[in-house]
């Protein structure tokens, strides 16, 4: 059995044992929670029961004053003066906070004195014995049992004085008839078997109900440790990675420094070696005041002009948030404007076009570009068009579907020798700038004497690796 009730009540993962007489908890705290429990969830209730039997009470008296009117002031008596009194003393009580120690003895005096009450009435009124108040100690025992929440240790108790209080009240103050004290006796011992089953279950449930919330309660107290431990472990987790942030936050920031002071020295480096090559050019131009020879003087021009060619090199990257490359395009541009501000007292009769796309280079590859590019305009500017001879150079700088620069250079002026050998020219200018385009940036190109002077270059756009 007691198996039985440990199934029942769910209780054999929680250690819990029972005693199935008493029905009562083995372990003294967990039965104290359990009273406390049931002591909570009894006492409206209760309250409830015991206004509600006041109520019946009530109506049993006009149903005295009704059938036995001769016996109402003892009756009265009884009721209004023993029973009801202690009853509701009982109810003001349970408003006191110790009612919680003594509810379940109070209770069981209440049933006690009405049961007592009960059997005063036949003993003044033995005629009655047998109809009215017989059948008002089966609704007691079944108020007993079910309606006031007495335990069931507490509820049998009671009952089993009501059936003491009915066999000493019968037998030495009644002259009831054995037949009828036997079937009386039958209907009380049924009616309290009955109650004992109702009552027993009746707990049982509750008990069940009490270790069902209890252990819902200590799951829940699980689940916040858990929750508690895991949200100190997130917040020493953000925690660390607030540190973390801040650290890169504080690296970043330090990179960024560098970089800025990385950049400033770049610029300021390109700044100083623009100002270096306008001393070489400046140097050179107040030796060319005092030389007479014309080979040398051009020679001095074309030097200077190659070095104004790379300083606008460092004019652009000076200028540039990259430090590495520069549109190609624009620097061509730039030349062309040099170049043609160096050759204007030549010849005012010449127009130039220049058409490009969007193209940046490495430094590595934009210098040499840059130094072929003055040098064939330059070539343009001198002997394709003598004596103020109208005409025309067009250049274009694209980029191909393989990532080729294509540079075109044409004039309509008066050309070369179809049958001169360019690579065997002894101009100095152009062997270096076909040097620079096969060996250095492993390009190539095309020489076209139709009509004047077509070049066309080819060079790969990725030949150097970034390095800044």
């Amino acid at each position: 059995m007691i198996k039985h009730i440990k199934h029942y009540l769910n209780a054999e993962d929680n250690n819990v044992e029972i005693n199935p007489v008493l029905l009562s908890y083995y372990d003294s705290n967990i039965e104290d929670e359990f009273k406390k429990y049931y002591f909570k969830s009894s006492l409206i209730p209760l309250r409830f029961s015991l206004i509600f039997g006041l109520f019946f009470y009530l109506i049993f008296a006009v149903v005295d004053y009704i059938i036995i009117p001769e016996f109402v002031k003892q009756f009265y008596s009884i009721r209004f003066l023993y029973v009801a009194p202690i009853t509701i003393l009982v109810v003001a009580l349970s408003y006191r906070a110790n009612f919680y120690k003594w509810w379940q003895q109070g209770i069981v005096t209440i049933i006690i004195v009405a049961t007592s009450g009960i059997l005063i009435m036949p003993i003044i009124s033995p005629e009655t014995i047998e109809v009215n108040h017989f059948s008002g100690i089966i609704l007691l025992m079944f108020y007993c049992f079910i309606l006031v929440r007495l335990r069931f240790i507490w509820a049998t108790m009671a009952s089993l004085s009501m059936l003491a209080l009915y066999f000493i009240a019968s037998y030495f103050f009644s002259d009831i008839s054995q037949h009828t004290l036997i079937i009386n006796t039958f209907m009380l011992l049924t009616a309290f078997f009955l109650g004992m089953l109702s009552s027993y279950q009746i707990e049982l449930s509750r008990r069940k109900e009490f270790l069902n919330r209890k252990l819902i309660k200590e799951e829940k107290e699980k689940v916040k440790k858990i929750n508690s431990l895991l949200e100190s472990k997130i917040e020493n987790r953000n925690n660390k990675l607030l540190i973390e942030v801040k650290q890169h936050q504080i690296a970043e920031e330090k990179l960024e420094e560098d970089l800025i002071e990385k950049r400033n020295l770049v610029q300021e480096l390109f700044h100083r070696t623009k100002n270096n090559m306008q001393i070489i050019s400046s140097i050179l131009n107040v030796n060319k005041s005092r030389i007479k020879d014309e080979l040398s003087i051009q020679l001095i021009d074309n030097v200077n002009s190659k070095i104004r060619v790379m300083s606008l090199v460092q004019d652009k990257l000076y200028e540039s948030n990259d430090l590495s490359k520069v549109n190609l395009g624009e620097y061509f541009d730039d030349i062309l404007d040099f170049q043609n501000y160096r050759y204007l007292k030549r010849n005012f009769n010449i127009s130039v076009k220049f058409d490009y796309d969007d193209i940046e280079t490495l430094i590595d590859t934009a210098v040499p570009l840059g130094l072929i590019f003055e040098e064939l305009i330059s070539n343009i500017y001198i002997h394709a068009f003598p004596n103020n001879r109208f005409g025309s150079i067009e250049v274009a700088l694209r980029k191909n579907e393989t990532d080729e620069i294509i540079i075109s250079i044409d004039d309509d002026g008066v050309g070369l020798d179809k049958s001169i050998d360019i690579n065997n020219l002894e101009t100095f200018g152009l062997l270096n700038a076909m040097s620079l385009i096969e060996y250095q940036l492993k390009g190539r190109y095309e020489l076209n004497l139709e009509k004047g002077v077509h070049w066309k270059i080819y060079i790969k756009e990725e030949l150097y690796q970034r390095r800044i």
